[in-house]
């Protein structure tokens, strides 16, 4: 299994994937919260299956002086999720390399599944856990934002 037969399989079951250089991309837009690009990647599995991932770094961005709370939120978030894990990772987009620019995070999201062997059978499996990947990641993302408004209100 390729990653053109994927997007084509995908592509076919209403995602719009984008394949490039041999990279697999599919735009997350159901979160009315944050929007993101999923990146696909392998990896093959010694006596066969292979490990396909998801990592989706969204546009948000967390100052320093927030992080606290944030990592609390994420740590709650992450009980929730079965297919994935969010994250935050140092912002690397620094200008000047001005010694007193803040600090930023961008919280990404990763995920994946364990296919069983490279055969076409497998992608509904593929399917399934990328919109369970989706579908959890927009939630939980959406749903953090309801409480927090209703907590300031």
């Amino acid at each position: 299994m390729t990653f053109t037969e994927i997007a084509d399989y995908l592509e076919q079951r209403g995602w719009e994937p984008n394949l490039e250089d041999g990279t697999l991309s599919l735009d997350l837009r159901s979160s009315s919260v944050a929007s993101g690009v999923v990146s696909v990647s392998t990896e093959a599995l010694e006596g066969g299956g292979m490990l396909l991932r998801f990592d989706l770094q969204l546009d948000l961005y967390v100052g320093e002086d927030l992080m606290a709370e944030v990592m609390m939120g994420v740590n709650l978030l992450n009980r929730q999720l079965k297919v994935g894990t969010l994250y935050l990772e140092v912002g690397d987009e620094r200008e000047d390399e001005d010694p007193d620019q803040e600090i930023f995070f961008v919280l990404g999201a990763r995920g994946g599944v364990l296919l069983a062997s490279l055969d076409a059978d497998q992608l509904p499996l593929i399917e399934r856990a990328l919109r369970t990947f989706e579908e959890e990641i927009s939630a939980a993302l959406d749903s953090s934002l309801e409480v927090k408004q209703a907590i300031k209100a």
